[in-house]
């Protein structure tokens, strides 16, 4: 997550993707200091860095002493000194990380990761905080689905923790990349196989991505149980002769029961597998487990499989 600190009063700022600083109530951030403007300065991420912009304020934008020039957009590192509307009035930026959904308790942050926030933390959650592409911030609590909002406070226990939830934007892709070469891209999960490996005790689970005619191994880990069970589901319906499109379907609630998890464990272990294969740059990482939400039904994404005993 992307953070400022105000030098004078320790006032910390988590950064959104597009982060409007300034006087008017539409900003993200408001600035009480004379001089500021209506809408006065925006922090954009563009992918791999903060840039700074002055939006032709009155009193101007500084980043390390010096007044930024009209339509210039420096990329900022991590301590760099930024002012609005005068030069004294420091922020420093904490940290230079994409956007992430975050919330804060008693002082100290839990990070998430990009747009997937477990509470308390991601190995014990009692809370799930996701980006849901169709319905903005929404809260998993063991199967039930809310809408959760910026600066909202969640009480787990004796815990209240404060959501800091950036308006993410999407990846942009280069202006020649035509839509016909994503389609056609390898790096899809329609064009990868998955080799999953499974010991006899079925305790050691080992996942390869056959990706652009290289095998890609994947460090061991116990959430890959969750590609293996679904994975033999496909591939048993298949065997049986149904169609391809109904090859592979469960039910959300019957699949917790085979992998003996929560709900909110569940969606950490496939937010974890999703993570993997946007490690490996899959464009549509989050395709890997296809759902039916009117029949809350779930199958694996990937359509060529085999599992193997080691």
């Amino acid at each position: 997550m992307g953070m400022l600190r105000n030098t004078r009063d320790g006032r910390r700022v988590v950064l959104g993707a597009r982060h409007l600083l300034g006087r008017s109530a539409a900003v993200t951030t408001r600035l009480d200091t004379p001089g500021v403007s209506g809408e006065h300065a925006v922090l954009t991420w563009n992918g791999g860095a903060w840039e700074l912009r002055d939006l032709a304020s009155r009193n101007g934008t500084w980043l390390g002493g010096r007044r930024l020039d009209a339509g210039e957009r420096p990329s900022l590192k991590v301590g760099d000194s930024l002012a609005f509307g005068a030069p004294d009035e420091l922020w420093l930026l904490e940290s230079a990380a994409e956007p992430s959904a975050v919330a804060f308790c008693a002082g100290e942050a839990v990070e998430g990761d990009g747009s997937f926030l477990a509470l308390p933390s991601l190995d014990e959650p009692e809370v799930v905080v996701e980006l849901d592409p169709t319905r903005g911030w929404v809260m998993q609590r063991e199967g039930e689905s809310t809408p959760v909002t910026d600066g909202q406070r969640l009480v787990l226990g004796e815990r209240v923790f404060e959501l800091c939830l950036p308006g993410l934007l999407a990846p942009t892709m280069p202006v020649d990349f035509a839509i016909s070469e994503l389609r056609s891209s390898p790096r899809r999960i329609a064009a990868i196989e998955l080799d999953i490996g499974v010991s006899a005790d079925e305790e050691y689970v080992e996942v390869a991505v056959l990706l652009d005619g290289e095998r890609r191994a994947i460090p061991p880990r116990a959430h890959h149980y969750l590609l293996l069970v679904l994975a033999r589901g496909r591939l048993e319906d298949r065997a049986d002769g149904n169609v391809e499109s109904e090859c592979g379907w469960v039910y959300s609630a019957d699949l917790r029961k085979m992998l003996r998890v929560s709900a909110n464990q569940y969606y950490v272990m496939a937010h974890r597998c999703r993570r993997e294969l946007e490690a490996l740059d899959i464009l549509d990482a989050a395709e890997l487990l296809e759902k039916r939400t009117t029949s809350h039904q779930i199958r694996l994404g990937v359509e060529r499989l085999q599992v193997r005993s080691l």
